[in-house]
């Protein structure tokens, strides 16, 4: 459901660019690295299961962009 995504984008986009932010070099790696998990996240959303909350599901998401 893609207006259920526009609102997690909403909701998340802040609090996941600032944690993103704090582990890059510079804002526009910040920025892309932003987007990318984004893109993972609606590309992915059938994966999420619901066992967790979708917060932890979409911080695990930028947790592994960074790592990589």
């Amino acid at each position: 459901d893609f207006a259920a995504f526009e609102e997690l984008y909403r909701r998340y986009l802040s609090p996941v660019y600032r944690f993103v932010r704090s582990q890059a070099p510079d804002d526009a790696t910040a920025e892309d690295l932003t987007a990318h998990i984004f893109f993972k996240a609606l590309s992915s959303a059938s994966s999420f299961r619901g066992d967790g909350s979708y917060k932890s599901w979409i911080f695990r998401i930028a947790h592994n962009a960074i790592a990589t």
